[in-house]
């Protein structure tokens, strides 16, 4: 709190989904204003940062370049690899057509995906990152039943919801939804049967 009082730009940068600048002092201060939030009831003021993270066109390098070995040994090959195992599972089972990933990143887990379930016609990506998207787009160029989107789940979901779509996502993906959004979104998800949602959020 201190740290919050004597550099009020802090609470500019980290609203403007800044993250802390690795030292220990500016973390505090985010766990700080995080705290703040919480006591004055205004705890949503997370989610528009979240966003605004998540949204930003350096991304890329800041996060994804980062994570993708972790990812690879994790979710692939590592002890995340049963959750993987058990979407296969119920997808390969049948009566589902479109598979969408909720905050793709990469593209790497729907491309894996993809490429186990050929049965399935559509396989889609959403992200708020444009930047990402375009990144996928490039990579993915060759395989036409990968799709990658820029946009907010929920204004897909209005838009295309139907029966035999599967949901998922993986990792931290929801910190960007107020709980109000989350429960819409899950009743938007619910309103055409028969539906799969597989949430993976390792801890």
């Amino acid at each position: 709190r201190s740290v919050l009082h004597a550099r009020p730009q802090l609470v500019s940068r980290f609203e403007a989904g800044e993250l802390p600048r690795g030292h220990f002092l500016e973390r505090a201060a985010l766990a700080a204003l995080a705290d703040q939030y919480r006591k004055a009831g205004t705890l949503d003021r997370l989610a528009i940062q979240h966003a605004r993270f998540w949204s930003r066109q350096d991304l890329g390098e800041l996060f994804y370049d980062r994570t993708a070995e972790r990812l690879q040994r994790q979710l692939f090959s590592g002890r995340h690899r049963p959750a993987l195992d058990t979407i296969e599972h119920e997808l390969a089972a049948g009566g589902f057509h479109t598979l969408v990933e909720i905050g793709c990143g990469t593209g790497d887990v729907l491309a894996h995906l993809q490429t186990r379930l050929p049965g399935l016609k559509r396989c889609i990506g959403l992200d708020l990152n444009g930047v990402q998207i375009a990144r996928n787009r490039r990579r993915f160029a060759a395989r036409a039943q990968l799709e990658f989107l820029a946009e907010d789940v929920s204004d897909w979901i209005q838009r295309n919801a139907q029966p035999g779509i599967a949901y998922f996502s993986y990792g931290g993906v929801f910190e960007y939804f107020t709980q109000e959004k989350f429960q819409d979104l899950l009743a938007a998800i619910a309103d055409g049967p028969p539906v799969l949602l597989a949430l993976v959020e390792p801890i």
